[in-house]
């Protein structure tokens, strides 16, 4: 008789047929996951605010070095954007110490009036010729009048004529005396202002206001300057409104140049 073996229940030799069929399995590669939602749960302990506690007091420092950068690149623009202004600021103050201009003066000498029938309710075409008397006080810059001049006179707001300056060159510490010839046309006074215009003729004392408006350049020696404007009011004051008129008071103000 054959003798008897006796088998144990220990694992199988890794000759065998089922040893050699996990071990293939344990290289067969694992496949991704399938999508879909998935969960991830982190301990309490572990969930952190952003930024950390100990990045915050870096973040402030970033923040304000950012901030600061910005402000001091908004003053370079700003800098940059004013250099012209400053320059052009501090030549017209050099100009101003050196040359110091001063304004012309003006005044109206004579005044005669013509086709001024204050009576009279039908439309009107006066004219007037105003002498004016232009003085230059400034001893280093010449002024030079251009066309496009405006002188007009008025009574009470309302218009009666116009004129033109003429175009010339004043120079240094000059006194120039000329003529401007102003008409009127188709003018019609109201009721209350043909009364006004008789109660001052028997006062004598009709006041006009006369507005000259007239482009200048002015030269500081071989240099000529941009084109300004030369605004003045003259109060005039005449006895009457004819070719006779005599002038009561005058005062002429020159109210800007620009």
């Amino acid at each position: 008789m054959l003798p008897e073996h006796h088998f144990s229940s220990s694992p199988e030799s890794p000759g065998s047929p089922c040893s050699s069929e996990s071990s293939v399995q344990n290289f067969i590669p694992k496949l991704p996951p399938s999508p879909g939602d998935y969960f991830v749960q982190v301990q309490k302990d572990r969930i952190f605010r952003i930024p950390p506690p100990q990045n915050s007091r870096r973040m402030a420092v970033y923040t304000r070095r950012a901030s600061s950068r910005r402000r001091r690149t908004c003053l370079r623009c700003l800098a940059w954007a004013a250099s012209p202004i400053l320059l052009l600021a501090a030549a017209l103050a050099v100009l101003c110490l050196v040359f110091r201009p001063q304004k012309p003066v003006y005044s109206i000498t004579a005044l005669s009036i013509a086709g001024f029938n204050v009576s009279s309710s039908s439309y009107l075409s006066p004219t007037f010729l105003a002498t004016v008397r232009a003085e230059n006080p400034n001893q280093k810059i010449g002024l030079s009048y251009l066309n496009g001049g405006d002188v007009t006179v008025s009574f009470a707001g309302v218009s009666l004529c116009r004129g033109d300056w003429p175009a010339f060159f004043q120079g240094r510490r000059n006194l120039t005396s000329f003529q401007v010839p102003m008409t009127g046309a188709g003018i019609r006074l109201s009721s209350a202002m043909r009364q006004q215009l008789e109660a001052a003729q028997r006062r004598r004392e009709v006041a006009l206001l006369i507005s000259i408006k007239v482009p200048v350049r002015l030269k500081f020696g071989a240099v000529t300057s941009w084109t300004t404007t030369v605004n003045a009011r003259c109060d005039v004051t005449v006895d009457t409104l004819t070719a006779e008129s005599n002038i009561v008071t005058e005062s002429c103000q020159v109210k800007n140049v620009i």
